[in-house]
């Protein structure tokens, strides 16, 4: 057994240097495109690198060792050995698993060191960035167990025999989905035991397919087909599907008309239903928008109907945290100048904020950490908000999410002028701060409960003051605010007013159904929308301040607005959607009415299942008969093809080796060349008659035996 370890050590040590230059090749890559400050070092572009890599070269290790075996000398001195094929297959693999980790890891904690040496004092970035990385090592090696079931399975290449690399690509969705669950321990954990349970009936099938080997009997001229390699190719027909599906979407081009509906406001604050519809022909579309009636509990203040360029969209709300922020990367927050004209780029990471300075040649420097308390130096014990609060200012350069950084050559060199000494005013969860980086002071302008916000530092109407809106939770007040949130002295001058929201108000503002309109600070008007369960708007709720006297009225959509788009929304479901298994399909419908979202016509989805589970349960029993299954099998793949849909067919194709038939003696009618007996007749065959030069064992004492048959025929005891 040593002398075999050698020999599997020999052989899977020279494609060492093959995956780890490779991989130190792209990463370097990555990292010289980013060069001098490494800003844009993130952990998606890295996790999708490593896991294009490492299923690579698994795939190349698995058939570099099992596929030469494939022919019939080297298979016959394979099973001529000493060790069993069990054993052989697991030396091999651990082997195998051995050289992997250390062509795929090694870069790894080498990029983690380097993090760990650079960040975060001379660049945003930190050693946990590699942690989905090695997620990806982990689940990719199933692309391994996957190569050795495509080397042993005795099919064509051009047929099914890269199916099982399908199922590969299965389990290491869940790597993926670890990295996107990051801060939902529970679908996280749900999503790691799935990737090990794939993981282990995978490595079990390709064993079995291994100890078969292709001189073998093929699956089905045996008792049964093992029910890992079914789960394998289960799930392989069922990613090729999904594949096939998707990509059939984004061929389609089919023409359909879509409409949206919105609130847009006058100059006095009137607002008026807007409907913005997308019309697609052959794949290419066009926006026009029609504004259709005003929201106003009377005529009587109506003015005539305006154009749509005379109207303009309300403000709506923000969160005061960013849904882009991840466990693994620093967060772009935004930016500003300092005194010397150098860009001072705002990150976020686990509550905190970072300023790095950036001077001529784009190297950046840390030069601020700013927490709840204090703003101080890197090291210095901080206690973290309970988000990442972001910018109050929705200025040009400052959009609520970017992924890239502020450049020193972003402006010309004439143009850039010094907006101050840096600072800037944030809005958290608690309330809102200004933060003072030339005095290393933070100041909390507003203690208060911050749910949503919206922010205007536009001057409009007869005041200069910006506005701000907050909501609690239970009611929206309104603030008006002094001076530049940005760069500047920042302050919260006095509260206009309050007004009290109904209770599915969070409901609406989280579709983005919320609009202000500010003119002055006397003068405004929120519009929500409400959508029930269609994409469109059925109803507008209005608040409107005149001089101070707020008015509330509701105003209904006509259904003829709110249902115009039904029907191209359901070819939008249907066309991309005929390839998609009906367990899932229905699993999705219930998924879908159940959480409120348009079902449209029910009786139509329900008729789409069906019709396809039909077809699929009949192209599935034209497959089974066609491969020569016994009626029980047959009925089995036939309830099969109502769950997974048409890849029945190919499944059971891609399963099952062509069935060979030969004329019986009896009743002259086709039957299974390995079956004892005639499907049809029961005969079995018939014995082939001696030659009298046979050895037969038998258990009687050797002289009895050879007294009794004579000298034409030995037995052996």
């Amino acid at each position: 057994m040593n002398a075999w370890v050698r020999k599997e050590i020999k052989d899977s040590i020279r494609w060492l240097p093959v995956g780890m230059g490779l991989l130190v090749a792209l990463i370097w890559y990555q990292l010289a495109t980013q060069s001098p400050n490494f800003s844009a070092v993130r952990s998606e572009p890295l996790f999708t690198l490593t896991w294009f890599v490492s299923a690579i070269f698994a795939t190349f290790l698995g058939l570099a060792n099992y596929l030469p075996e494939t022919w019939g000398s080297a298979r016959g001195f394979l099973v001529q050995r000493g060790l069993s094929l069990h054993r052989i297959f697991v030396i091999r693999a651990l082997v195998n698993l051995a050289v992997y980790l250390i062509a795929m890891l090694v870069p790894l904690g080498a990029l983690a060191v380097f993090f760990s040496v650079i960040g975060p004092n001379s660049a945003p970035v930190n050693p946990i960035q590699v942690v989905p990385s090695v997620v990806a090592v982990m689940f990719s090696f199933s692309f391994y167990f996957g190569a050795v079931a495509v080397a042993c399975r005795p099919c064509r290449w051009y047929g099914s025999r890269l199916f099982p690399l399908l199922a590969s690509l299965a389990v290491s969705f869940a790597a993926i989905s670890i990295l996107s669950l990051h801060n939902q321990p529970v679908g996280s954990a749900i999503g790691f035991l799935l990737g090990i349970l794939g993981m282990s009936l995978l490595v079990a099938a390709s064993r079995l397919v291994f100890l078969r080997g292709p001189s073998q009997p093929a699956p089905s001229r045996t008792p049964n087909i093992s029910i890992y390699e079914k789960f394998m190719m289960i799930a392989a027909v069922l990613v090729a599907i999904l594949l096939v599906t998707a990509f059939s979407a984004s061929m389609t081009n089919y023409s359909y008309s879509l409409a949206y509906h919105s609130v847009q406001f006058t100059n006095k604050g009137m607002p008026w239903l807007v409907e913005s519809r997308t019309v697609v022909k052959t794949g290419y579309g066009q926006q026009l928008a029609e504004v259709k009636f005003p929201i106003s509990e009377s005529n009587e203040d109506v003015d005539s109907k305006p154009d749509v360029a005379e109207l303009v969209t309300g403000l709506s709300f923000s969160y005061p945290w960013y849904f882009s922020a991840n466990y693994w990367d620093m967060l772009y927050v935004g930016s500003c100048t300092s005194l010397d004209g150098h860009p001072l780029n705002i990150m976020g990471f686990r509550g905190l904020l970072y300023v790095y300075q950036q001077d001529a040649l784009q190297r950046s420097r840390l030069i601020a950490v700013v927490g709840k308390e204090r703003v101080g130096d890197a090291g210095v014990q901080q206690v973290p908000f309970e988000q990442i609060p972001r910018l109050l200012t929705f200025g040009y350069n400052y959009p609520p999410v970017l992924t890239g950084l502020a450049n020193s050559y972003a402006q010309p060199k004439g143009t850039r002028i010094p907006l101050g000494a840096g600072s800037f005013a944030i809005v958290a969860t608690d309330g809102i701060y200004h933060v003072d980086l030339d005095k290393s002071k933070i100041n909390r302008l507003l203690d208060k409960n911050v749910r949503a916000y919206s922010y205007l530092d536009t001057a409009r109407g007869a005041s200069d003051s910006s506005h701000l809106a907050i909501w609690d939770g239970s009611s929206i007040s309104m603030f008006r605010c002094e001076g530049q949130a940005l760069n500047g002295p920042f302050q919260i001058s006095e509260q206009i007013t309050t007004l009290s929201l109904p209770t599915d108000f969070g409901t609406k503002l989280q579709g983005g159904d919320v609009q202000f309109d500010y003119r002055d600070p006397d003068n405004w008007t929120i519009a929500i929308g409400y959508s029930e369960r269609s994409y469109v708007k059925s109803k507008v709720e209005v608040a409107r301040s005149i001089q101070k006297e707020i008015q509330h009225y509701t105003t209904s959509i006509p259904q003829s607005l709110s249902m115009a788009n039904v029907e191209a929304m359901k070819r939008q479901i249907f066309i991309p959607s005929c390839l998609v298994p009906p367990v899932l399909l229905g699993t999705i419908g219930t998924v879908t009415y159940l959480f409120g979202y348009p079902m449209h016509d029910g009786f139509g989805y329900l008729g789409f299942i069906a019709a396809q589970a039909i077809l699929s349960g009949i192209l599935a029993i034209l497959a089974a008969r066609w491969r020569g299954l016994s009626a029980r099998q047959v009925a089995s793949w036939c309830a099969g093809g109502f769950l997974i849909g048409l890849g029945t067919w190919i499944l059971v194709l891609s399963i099952y080796p062509r069935a060979v038939y030969t004329k019986c003696p009896a009743c002259n009618r086709n039957r299974r060349i390995e079956r004892e007996k005639c499907e049809s007749c029961g005969t079995e065959w018939e014995p082939i008659a001696p030659l009298g030069i046979e050895i037969v064992e038998k258990s009687h004492l050797g002289a009895e035996a050879i007294s009794q048959t004579g000298p034409a025929t030995l037995a052996v005891s």
